[in-house]
């Protein structure tokens, strides 16, 4: 059960969730209705360009990328087919349980989740 709560709990301090492709484009992004903004999409969409541009110097593939802006962090991982990025409070951690927990995280559960909506 205690997969259960974690999955839970970091899912409450989660305040956005983007979706890119392998190229790095935005695919489609959820956001709470507290915090409708959408700059930390931008963000992601130039570290994943880097990402590219990265991937070309070093053979090693990418594991997890964090960005700590103005009021808010930002973590993305890779899935099977495309990047996810998750806005967090600066508040919240980032450990190894969230970083695994975002890698598995199915994004299609926000389509009906009462927290979220569709952007």
């Amino acid at each position: 059960m205690q997969s259960l709560d974690l999955s839970i709990s970091h899912l409450e301090s989660v305040c956005g969730v983007a979706t890119f492709d392998l190229n790095g484009l935005p695919k489609e992004y959820f956001v709470v209705e507290d915090n409708p903004n959408t700059n930390w999409i931008q963000a992601t969409f130039q570290v994943l360009g880097l990402r590219s541009l990265f991937s070309t110097l070093l053979a090693e593939g990418f594991d997890h990328a964090a960005i700590r802006g103005q009021g808010y962090s930002v973590l993305i991982v890779q899935q099977n087919q495309f990047y996810v990025s998750f806005l967090l409070p600066l508040t919240v951690e980032m450990p190894a349980t969230l970083i695994e927990w975002a890698r598995s995280f199915q994004v299609d559960c926000l389509r009906h989740h009462d927290r979220f909506q569709a952007s």
